[in-house]
């Protein structure tokens, strides 16, 4: 009878073969995770620009507001001083910020348009809001 002594070199490249199979789909799932969290990161940082560009806009500067709603011309976030957070900065963002008229006195309808760049892709954000600069509140229409 013969004895065994380990595993031969066959035996090795098979369990390793079987090993290597079941681990692509675990790299898949995460590399298929890491980009869901990275862009649902990029979407949260383009949401808290916006609230931030909309505090500033509510907070110092009615005069630019309504100087914008009577212009027409969308305003940059150069325009009202502000600087994007170094966490979203390395997304090469960039703000438009329209402001109309909204029916009534002291009320504006304010449409914030960021975009990013997403690997080889510009992403964007666009939220919409109805400022009150009588009762210096907004509200949030929605996302796109």
């Amino acid at each position: 009878m013969r004895e065994k002594r380990g595993f031969t070199y066959i035996e090795a490249l098979i369990i390793l073969m079987v090993v290597g199979l079941g681990l692509i789909p675990l790299i898949d799932l995460w590399i298929t995770s890491y980009r869901m969290n990275n862009a649902g990161y990029q979407y949260l940082q383009a949401n808290l620009t916006s609230q931030e560009i909309l505090a500033l806009l509510k907070s110092a500067q009615p005069e630019v507001v309504k100087k914008a709603s009577e212009s027409g011309v969308p305003l940059k976030s150069q325009d009202i001083g502000y600087i994007f957070k170094s966490e979203f900065q390395k997304f090469n963002p960039q703000a438009e910020i329209k402001v109309s008229d909204y029916d009534l006195t002291n009320l504006y309808q304010v449409v914030i348009r960021l975009s990013w760049v997403e690997g080889t892709k510009r992403k964007q954000s666009v939220t919409y809001y109805i400022l009150n600069f009588a009762s210096c509140n907004f509200l949030k229409i929605g996302d796109l």
